[in-house]
């Protein structure tokens, strides 16, 4: 296969990485990653027959399959490149802070230093009416309770369970 097919076959695939992309992210109910592939290869399989047959070289097997096998790779390369870096900035974290009875060993936490993590002040609070609080943070505020996941803090005599969890 030459280059400015093998070239084609990359832009090609490239463009139907997105495409699936796009079209998995408009419909939950179809995704699935065998779904993924089978959508990937169909069409992978189409774009590539109907390119061979617009260079007269469809019933060239030592051309069609190579191109295939290109354009599906790259289609499937993409997709999951950009789906990894969609997840990556689409990640979410929660901060869990529940009212627990037993308080060994557990940390005091002052009103000064709780006002200082804003985030924190405002679940202890929640927890502290409500017996749990569950709240939504960004990337900043899981760096800045590094130091409290997975411990239990004491404010006004009553215990809380600290917990972070990342998806």
């Amino acid at each position: 296969m030459k280059l400015k097919h093998s070239l084609l076959a990359l832009i090609i695939g490239i463009t139907l990485g997105f495409l699936i992309f796009a079209i998995f992210n408009s419909f939950e109910e179809i995704r699935g990653f065998s779904t993924f592939l089978l959508v990937a290869f169909l069409v992978s399989l189409l774009f590539s027959a109907m390119y061979s047959k617009a260079v007269k070289k469809l019933k060239n097997p030592g051309f069609f399959f190579p191109f295939f096998l290109t354009t599906f790779l790259a289609s499937v390369f993409t997709f999951t490149l950009y789906l990894g870096f969609a997840l990556m900035h689409e990640q979410a974290a929660f901060l869990h802070v529940r009212k627990i009875e037993n308080q060994e060993n557990c940390i005091p936490i002052t009103e000064e230093s709780l006002s200082k993590i804003s985030v924190l002040e405002k679940a202890v609070k929640n927890a502290e009416r409500e017996g749990k609080a569950i709240l939504k943070i960004n990337q900043e505020d899981v760096k800045i309770l590094g130091s409290y996941y997975g411990k239990c803090v004491i404010y006004n005599g009553s215990a809380y369970d600290v917990n972070v969890a990342v998806t």
